[in-house]
């Protein structure tokens, strides 16, 4: 099975000592593609690179070599539909597989948040997809896995009561509390455990793949959080917390 390599978007980071500043940087080979009749997958990945040829930090590398851990891993489970053509001619459709991203802090913030996306069919009545927020320091490369790094415990039920009653609002018949969100509120007994959530250039992002909450033909679900609202939920006054906006 032949590779072709393609070029992919990367986060490029300019640092200075009076302000931060970004732009996207294109030249980072971390994607690939592999295709066949019947077969098609393509997987990219994000990489941080410095705009100045500044020495990244050793979370910053890390981060990319799971990035580019996570490259190899993806085109490895899908090696072999591609390379077994007949293990796909009874799909109605092309066997697909894709992973891809979007940056989706504005390039100058501190707090910075990736959103990976996958999407894959492999036979049946339709594909699945899900998304994944990745949030980190651009600076150092910490990455903050649950929302426990910005919010306190003490925001938790404050939290819960406006997702449902925006999930209420904004999806209306779609958004059947029975379905799945009871056992989620139940579920989280802290903001560590609250894991795909991601920071845009509007607030707080709280995103639910596909029956995580709600049937498939409900679609995914996400709710704004603007930052002006933040400290209503419980926000930190230390640590990375510091370096996100306020808002008004």
């Amino acid at each position: 099975m032949n590779f072709s390599k393609l070029t992919a978007v990367s986060l490029l980071l300019s640092v200075s000592a009076q302000a931060w500043s970004a732009s996207i940087f294109y030249g980072a080979i971390e994607s690939k593609e592999t295709q066949n009749e019947f077969c098609h997958v393509s997987v990219s990945v994000p990489q941080v690179a410095s705009a100045q040829g500044q020495e990244l930090a050793p979370g910053l590398l890390m981060l990319n070599n799971q990035w580019g851990e996570q490259l190899e891993s993806e085109m490895a489970d899908y090696k072999n539909a591609v390379s077994e053509p007949e293990a796909c001619t009874d799909f109605f459709n092309s066997y697909q597989a894709n992973l891809d991203f979007t940056v989706a802090t504005p390039l100058s913030s501190r707090i910075a948040s990736v959103v990976q996306s996958y999407y894959y069919f492999t036979g049946g009545a339709h594909g699945n997809g899900a998304s994944l927020g990745t949030t980190f320091d651009s600076q150092t490369g910490e990455v903050y896995r649950d929302m426990s790094a910005f919010f306190e415990d003490s925001g938790l039920e404050t939290f819960k009561a406006k997702l449902e009653e925006r999930l209420k609002e904004q999806y209306k018949d779609g958004f059947d509390p029975e379905f799945g969100w009871i056992q989620w509120k139940d579920s989280m007994k802290s903001m560590s455990d609250i894991g795909n959530f991601y920071f845009d250039a509007d607030g707080l992002v709280i995103y639910f793949n596909s029956y995580d909450i709600a049937p498939y033909a409900a679609g995914p679900m996400d709710i704004v959080f603007f930052w002006w609202e933040l400290s209503e939920l419980g926000l930190k006054k230390e640590g990375p917390a510091l370096y996100l906006p306020k808002g008004e």
